[in-house]
């Protein structure tokens, strides 16, 4: 597998949401083999391929891990 450079993509698109990123891969003019260095608890499931000239790497996070779960406690 190729390894592929972050400095060539311009354009990132989060999609928290497994559908959701299902939906937007759909609209890249063409996806890319390869994949991109990570790091230690990078959980991150990774696209990428171009859209009309532009390189577009698309985020989201593996089925079934939580989102949105942040609690803050405001002291008054």
């Amino acid at each position: 597998m190729a390894t592929l450079r972050p400095e060539d993509y311009c354009i990132v698109w989060i999609a928290p949401l497994e559908i959701e990123a299902q939906a937007a891969s759909h609209m890249l003019d063409h996806k890319l083999a390869g994949g991109f260095p990570t790091g230690p608890g990078d959980d991150y499931i990774f696209q990428h391929g171009d859209m009309c000239g532009h390189n577009v790497v698309m985020a989201t996070f593996p089925a079934g891990q939580e989102y949105g779960t942040c609690f803050v406690r405001i002291r008054t």
